[in-house]
């Protein structure tokens, strides 16, 4: 299926570009959004499909790291990521530093939730590790009750969180001593402790040296990838010593990934191809289930204290 989308993706863009199609007649027979949907009722709840033999569980493998150069397709794969996310019911909450492509996303998502500054930013990963406890204290007290000895958010079908850090370097550089002290200090706490209370964090940089991702961070994201050709460097930042890589050429939107529990070696990545033409009319769609979750709207998990229960 994955497949499929890339290829009549690419179909369509060719075609427009030698002006063989007309948009109308072209719009009828194919739609992005209509595919994702396809995409996301075909997988499970918690799983997000990337490619050909490889799926994303926020259950199984929680917290992402995207690297690469510039122009590496670094955007486009976190559009698509949070993209299905949103079609899966997570939670969205995005950071952009640079106030550049995700910050757009402020016009299909509540303003709060998508922040540029570094102090609105410091003040909404302490917002999210606050829902990271009180999900805590939730689940327990569902424990308690129902009197189970385990369980994590999908026993309770609480919905995924996902905190998107684009351009972390840039956040990083903004940041005075004592905020970014604070800041890695509660990243470190989420990354450690978001799993059983589906609170998940993708990380976005051009590169994973130890200023902008400690160590100790950077090996708790499950899932790690570098688009673009990486130098020894990059390989070693990224997925670090020991590997065995393979030789290639890569195009945009390809590179490497290493997935707890899937590879033993960083492995070819190819990702999803997302066509400019059509985000607008995607995100209308994908992203209106995120004012659910606001004041006013239906009563979801973040709004839910352990009194509630």
């Amino acid at each position: 299926m994955i497949e499929k989308l890339n290829i009549k993706l690419r179909k369509k863009i060719a075609q427009r570009k030698h002006g063989s199609v007309d948009d109308e007649q072209d719009k009828k027979k194919f739609e992005m959004l209509d595919m994702l949907k396809e995409l996301s009722d075909q997988t499970e709840h918690y799983e997000i499909p990337i490619q050909k033999n490889l799926v994303y569980s926020f259950a199984k493998n929680p917290h992402l790291l995207i690297t690469g150069g510039t122009g590496s397709g670094k955007s486009y794969f976190t559009n698509y990521l949070i993209t299905m996310a949103s079609l899966k019911g997570a939670n969205l909450f995005i950071c952009d530093p640079k106030n550049s492509d995700l910050a757009g996303l402020s016009r299909v998502i509540s303003n709060h939730k998508v922040v540029s500054e570094a102090q609105e930013i410091l003040n909404l990963i302490r917002e999210y590790k606050e829902i990271m406890d009180n999900r805590y204290a939730y689940i327990n007290e569902l424990k308690e009750k129902k009197n189970l000895f385990s369980g994590d958010f999908t026993d309770f079908d609480i919905p995924v969180a996902l905190l998107v850090i684009d351009e972390l370097g840039s956040l990083m550089s903004q940041f005075q001593k004592k905020e970014k002290d604070e800041f890695k200090a509660i990243l470190k706490q989420v990354i450690n402790k978001g799993r059983q209370a589906g609170c998940n964090v993708c990380l976005i940089t051009q590169r994973a040296n130890a200023e902008n991702i400690p160590t100790e961070i950077r090996d708790q994201m499950s899932f790690r990838c570098f688009l673009g050709e990486p130098k020894q460097q990059d390989k070693i930042m990224v997925f670090g010593d020991g590997y065995e890589y393979i030789k290639r050429v890569y195009d945009v939107g390809e590179g490497l990934f290493y997935l707890d529990g899937k590879t033993d070696n960083p492995a070819l990545l190819q990702t999803p191809f997302y066509d400019e033409s059509q985000l607008e009319s995607v995100y209308k769609y994908a992203f209106m289930n995120q004012y659910l979750y606001e004041d006013g709207g239906v009563k979801l998990m973040e709004r839910i204290t352990p009194s509630d229960v």
